[in-house]
């Protein structure tokens, strides 16, 4: 009986250890900075600066569809950086940044559509 208890005690560790190694090994989606931007993507921005500051930057967005238009690019552009970040890591970490990046997205977009509508 006493084995028994013993057993069922170290079974009952074990599965907590087991628990808070999963918890512990939660894939968190990497910060986004200059540090992040693919070697490519850099050219490409650092190509656009040396142009100076376009003039479409001072001209407000007046209608819904140009707001969701500029937010929809926005949230396009922070996708892409995100899943160029999520490459860097290894491939199950890589799958769930990728859907970490995907659905903050889509979550992005849902709240430029409800704002598009709203101020209708």
């Amino acid at each position: 009986m006493k084995h028994q208890t013993m057993l069922i005690r170290t079974a009952l560790l074990g599965a907590a250890m087991v628990c808070s190694a999963i918890a512990q090994a939660q894939v968190q989606v990497p910060a986004s900075g200059d540090e992040n931007v693919a070697p490519e993507l850099a050219r490409h921005q650092a190509m656009e600066l040396s142009k100076g500051d376009p003039a479409r930057w001072f001209q407000e967005d007046v209608t819904p569809e140009q707001k969701l238009r500029t937010s929809s690019k926005e949230s396009a552009a922070a996708l892409r950086e995100n899943l160029a970040d999520c490459k860097k890591l290894g491939s199950r970490d890589r799958r769930d940044c990728e859907q970490q990046a995907h659905q903050t997205y889509r979550e992005e977009m849902a709240r430029a559509r409800q704002r598009a509508m709203a101020s209708r």
